[in-house]
């Protein structure tokens, strides 16, 4: 059976099929000819067909003086006749991409109606193609002979033969017309190639009636009523039981050939897909060239990769305001937009710009702004990598914490370690038109605190508060009066495991320092990078 590759196709501009699409874009307004001509293509596939039943009969039966008469009928009624009918119905794709609204609906309509009106065409054709080989006696041998058999059951032996030739023919252009369809809407799922409905059953209840029904019934034809004409034929018994047989074989690769397709392609698509969604591509969309179950679910998982891209998208933007891991939390847990209060034990991380009033009266606006954002870029990179959330930024502040709103383990660790990766990154970078080196200073400590969403309906805003966010706050201020850079309070560092702090780190105890809005005095923990003195005087602030 044979395998295709189904090939997933990014952003149709509509998958219903209802907005007009581009000529270039949609891939058939410009190349309709291309598809007309595959269309047209599969429609002529009944005349080889016929040569493979018509060659079947003269080889068993003998009658090779009957060749001329056969190809003849094949070449007049099965390719030219049925050219220029499939031709015909064909006419309005060239449309496709007409500049006019209605000549591009109805082009649109007879696209999605084609899996219809070849087959009956295709039908059509078979019976007129009974008519032209019986009357040419191509098939009936002995009428108006010895040999010839009643007319009344040679009419009947037409009509019957009739119903055969227009099933198979129509059995097979619906199929092939369907694989043309299906490998058009991979190039372009903008085009609505399937309108009717067309359950799997129908697919399956076909192939059921050419493989289980359609040889016995021949077979039963042949052995009963049907035996005249076969002798007039000259096919006895045998020999026409062998054509039915030879005649279901075609007809049963023909099956396993295009449902195979039919079945596979969108299931290989399918798995195409869900592989790309794992890895995290959401650019990805099914063609949906057919209406049955598997159309159904092709379209199904569109617009959940839809939903997806349209969650990321909203996420993305939502946390250029807010922190990444809160809008998660609020499009994950929130229908409105509220985030329960809650209290967690958390460290908090607090960072200034030492000196960044004064600096900023001397810069443009639009200096200091830019300043300000490459600022925030370099200091937010660390905190993200290291799991924090960035919960507030005012002027040149900034207010980070760790364990809120997700959990992380070590989540002291993860500050400390981001407060150093800060320091590191901004000791290597300059800002500004005039390359400044920003000095920053941070303070950490942790604690319980209270976390949610405080404001009203209209307006919210994630909070964290509680006394070890006013005490991080506090350390960062203190960084000020005793020149370092970074403070660390002694409870974060009695909870770092060891060898924490990287060994080029430089680390100074300060106890019995005195901290506004504590009756007893506190330790903290300054942090200096290769080269820095702890003990550093900071030049003057705003």
């Amino acid at each position: 059976m044979p395998r295709s590759s189904p090939i997933l196709t990014e952003k149709p501009p509509d998958e219903a099929g209802g907005a007009h699409a581009d000529a270039a874009d949609d891939g058939f307004g410009r190349g309709y000819r291309g598809l007309a001509i595959s269309l047209l293509l599969a429609s002529l596939g009944i005349a080889p067909l016929d040569v493979g039943f018509t060659g079947a009969y003269i080889a068993i039966s003998g009658h090779w003086q009957s060749v001329p008469d056969a190809l003849i009928a094949n070449l007049f009624v099965l390719v030219a006749v049925n050219g220029i009918g499939a031709w015909a119905i064909l006419r309005p794709l060239r449309h496709l991409g007409a500049s006019s609204p209605v000549l591009r609906r109805r082009a649109r309509r007879r696209l999605g109606r084609l899996s219809l009106w070849l087959p009956l065409w295709a039908f059509a054709v078979g019976a007129l193609y009974c008519a032209a080989v019986f009357l040419s006696g191509s098939y009936t041998g002995g009428i108006g002979e010895e040999t010839a058999v009643e007319t009344g059951t040679a009419i009947a032996a037409y009509f019957w033969f009739a119903f055969v030739y227009g099933f198979y023919f129509s059995f097979y252009s619906y199929f092939a017309v369907s694989d043309v369809l299906g490998r058009a809407a991979e190039r372009a799922p903008s085009v609505p190639v399937a309108r009717l409905r067309q359950p799997f059953a129908l697919k399956l209840g076909l192939v059921a009636v050419a493989l289980a029904l359609m040889p016995p019934a021949l077979v039963l034809q042949d052995l009963t009523w049907l035996a005249p004409v076969r002798a007039a034929q000259g096919l006895y018994r045998t020999d026409a039981v062998l054509l039915d047989l030879m005649a279901t074989m075609l007809a049963a690769g023909i099956s396993l050939f295009f449902v195979g397709r039919s079945l596979l392609r969108p299931i290989n698509a399918l798995v195409q897909g869900f592989d790309g969604l794992a890895a995290g591509r959401l650019d990805l969309r099914l063609p949906a060239a057919s209406d049955d179950e598997l159309g159904a679910l092709s379209r199904r998982f569109n617009r959940m990769v839809r939903g997806l891209a349209e969650r990321r998208r909203v996420e993305s933007m939502f946390g250029k305001y807010v922190a990444p891991a809160v809008a998660r939390s609020i499009l994950a847990d929130s229908a409105d937009g509220h985030i329960r209060g809650e209290a967690r034990e958390a460290t908090n991380l607090f960072a200034d710009i030492e000196g960044f009033t004064a600096l900023s009266e001397t810069l443009p606006a639009d200096a200091a702004i830019d300043m300000l954002n490459d600022y925030f870029a370099a200091v937010s990179a660390p905190i993200t990598a290291r799991g924090g959330a960035i919960v507030n930024l005012t002027g040149d502040g900034l207010h980070a914490v760790f364990n809120v709103p997700y959990p992380i383990e070590n989540h002291a660790e993860a500050a400390v370690l981001a407060a150093i990766d800060i320091q590191r990154a901004l000791a290597r970078m300059r800002f500004g038109p005039d390359s400044l080196a920003l000095r920053t200073r941070i303070g950490v400590h942790g604690g319980i605190v209270v976390a949610g969403s405080v404001g009203c309906d209209d307006r919210l805003h994630y909070t964290v508060y509680g006394d070890s966010v006013n005490v991080a706050a506090r350390l960062e201020a203190l960084n000020k009066d005793l020149g370092t850079e970074t403070l660390v309070s002694d409870a974060v560092m009695t909870a770092l495991s060891t060898a924490v702090i990287p060994s080029d780190i430089t680390v100074s105890r300060h106890a019995g320092i005195a901290l506004r809005g504590h009756v007893r005095p506190v330790t903290v923990h300054a942090l200096a990078l290769p080269g820095a003195d702890p003990n550093e005087r900071a030049g003057p602030d705003a």
